[in-house]
């Protein structure tokens, strides 16, 4: 699994719950702080959702038909991941235009 940069792959697996003191990560937006590696707070059924994304964004679906025909939690997974992307791509697109860009 990979979460911004993060992989288990790559990782020493030396501080995963924090109590090391080095793997602490805070929230540019709320300035939460989180202890320990943070993926260990994504359930399986968050990494099945975000997993599913891709397919999504092209139009494909899990079940046959229209976006009604899928589960609610399936649409509402796939809200909030939308939702996130777009603050995600909002903050980038700030960030250029404080640069110049335009």
């Amino acid at each position: 699994m990979q979460l911004d940069g993060i992989a288990c792959i790559s990782c020493l697996h030396k501080d995963c719950d924090g109590s090391g003191g080095w793997s602490i990560f805070q929230d540019d937006d709320t300035g939460e702080v989180t202890r320990g590696c943070p993926l260990l707070l994504v359930t399986e059924q968050s990494e099945m959702l975000c997993s599913q994304w891709p397919h999504y964004d092209k139009g494909y679906l899990p079940v046959a038909g229209g976006i009604l025909d899928q589960t609610a939690i399936y649409v509402q997974g796939m809200m909030i991941i939308q939702s996130e992307i777009n603050k995600y791509q909002e903050k980038e697109a700030e960030k250029h235009r404080r640069r110049g860009g335009k």
